[in-house]
């Protein structure tokens, strides 16, 4: 089979991975929708939900990208035009026909999928009212010997520095999601990895962030007096965040803790027809945990120093979501053991159907004759 202009791998296993993408996001799209209307009525709908936030991120993103590409540029070859260089870029890397589509199919598949999961998301009360989380609060006890978690971490992490630390690198996230996600997606010259990647984000919101979601519906330690009758074991834990954030506050201090104000805008939606905007509530598992840790594995293909970086990353996620009472500790566990099954299973599953560009896995020796 020949190659593409330009080398790279048959163009035939490019474009049976963009119609893998394309149908897993329209499938998912699809349930989303008709969940939706049948929840919530025509209003409800998936296509009510792709507004202006959506392309805004998608926006932001490439902007954030080609800014950096023009920075590089300009500190390895100052005597070179910057927009000389970049309309070469986008001839060599983008525009080119056999690459076009492989840029263009993600980034338009990414405005669908965002609404889609933020729907059903939302819709998790609806359909499976919050009963875990007693459970969960029992598992995190039993896990650490009888101690709540979160006290571990306010025990190390407990100070002004650290916790607004922990804050800033957990409203970082969805950025750096996002970022990381269009800098694959503008790896074309990568295929392999790059699907390897985008499929595992997919899934990953898929089976952590829907399926089991919804099978083990529960809202998280910090809306735990909510949801459960009888005393709040987080209670002290969400009483000495919010003293903190005070006392920084009254003392005109540049460090806050942001994650409260989210918390909050949050239980506000909850139970309200706008609650997709902001995504709705569900802590098990935690998708930031998950997400986190597909960013760390999905990176070391493209970057090993990226990649160390985000373990260190991935592991302070994992801190702040119990600092905080965003989650139980036994939320990001649960996630660890998925979303490494995901990563490995699905690596398996692209050499196993060819869609490495290699000849599918048969189980049989290859064939001379």
């Amino acid at each position: 089979m020949k190659p593409p202009p330009g080398g790279g791998l048959p163009a035939s296993a490019e474009r049976k991975r963009l119609c893998i993408l394309a149908a897993i996001v329209l499938a998912y799209a699809a349930l989303a929708n008709a969940a939706a209307i049948l929840v919530g009525g025509e209003t409800a709908s998936v296509f009510y939900r792709l507004n202006d936030h959506t392309l805004l991120v998608i926006g932001a993103s490439l902007a954030l990208i080609g800014l950096t590409h023009v920075i590089v540029t300009v500190i390895n070859e100052p005597r070179l035009s910057v927009l000389a260089r970049l309309w070469g870029d986008l001839k060599t890397h983008v525009l080119r026909r056999d690459r076009f589509l492989s840029l263009f199919v993600p980034l338009g598949l990414l405005p669908l999928f965002i609404p889609a999961f933020l729907t059903l998301k939302s819709l998790i009360p609806d359909v499976h009212p919050f009963a875990f989380d007693a459970t969960f609060h029992a598992l995190d006890q039993a896990i650490h010997f009888g101690h709540d978690p979160w006290r571990i971490t306010h025990a190390l992490f407990g100070g002004p520095s650290a916790t607004f630390a922990l804050s800033f690198l957990y409203n970082l996230w969805f950025l750096l999601i996002w970022g990381v996600a269009f800098y694959v997606i503008l790896r074309v010259d990568r295929p392999v990895e790059r699907f390897h990647y985008l499929c595992a984000l997919l899934v990953a919101w898929i089976l952590n962030g829907t399926l089991l979601a919804y099978l083990f519906s529960s809202a998280g330690p910090c809306y735990f007096g909510f949801i459960v009758d009888g005393p709040n074991p987080y209670q002290p834990l969400m009483d000495g965040l919010h003293a903190l954030d005070a006392r920084l506050a009254a003392e005109g201090s540049w460090m806050r803790i942001w994650t409260l104000e989210a918390q909050n805008a949050l239980w506000a939606q909850h139970g309200t027809g706008d609650a997709a905007t902001l995504g709705g509530i569900s802590a098990m598992p935690s998708m930031h945990v998950s997400l986190s840790l597909v960013m760390a594995m999905g990176m070391w293909r493209f970057s090993r120093a990226f990649s160390a970086a985000l373990w260190v990353y991935a592991a302070a996620i994992f801190i702040g979501s119990v600092h905080f009472g965003w989650h139980y500790a036994v939320d990001g566990y649960v996630s660890l053991i998925a979303t490494v099954l995901i990563w490995k299973g699905l690596g398996h599953a692209i050499k196993r159907f060819g869609l490495d560009g290699a000849m599918p896995s048969t189980g049989e020796s290859p064939s001379c004759g």
